[in-house]
C-alpha cells in the first residue's frame, strides 16, 4: 500500500513502486487500485526493479489523498 497525495489544482500525480527484489524481465502483471472513487490509476511505465504508476483525479475539486494497493506478480529469477 502506497500514499499519495494530489496538490491543488493538479489532476495526477506518479507514483513509484519499488520492489523488495527485481524480476528476471519486464515481463511481470501489476495491478493496482486506489481506495476512493474519485481515483483511478494507470500503469505508465515497468521496469525490472520498480513501476511506475499513474494516479488521476476524476474531478478538480475531488479528493486529493488516499491510498494505492498494488500487487505484482511474475516468474522468479531461474524459473522457466
Amino acid at each position: 500500500m502506497s500514499p499519495f497525495q494530489i496538490g491543488e489544482g493538479e489532476t495526477q500525480i506518479e507514483v513509484s513502486i519499488v520492489f523488495e527484489e527485481p524480476y528476471p524481465s519486464q515481463h511481470y502483471v501489476i495491478v493496482a487500485m486506489c481506495n476512493h472513487p474519485d481515483f483511478y490509476v494507470v500503469l505508465k511505465t515497468q521496469r525490472e526493479d520498480m513501476a511506475f504508476l499513474e494516479v488521476v483525479r476524476r474531478q478538480a475539486e475531488a479528493e486529493s489523498f488516499g491510498f494505492l494497493s498494488w500487487i505484482a506478480v511474475g516468474l522468479e529469477s531461474g524459473a522457466v
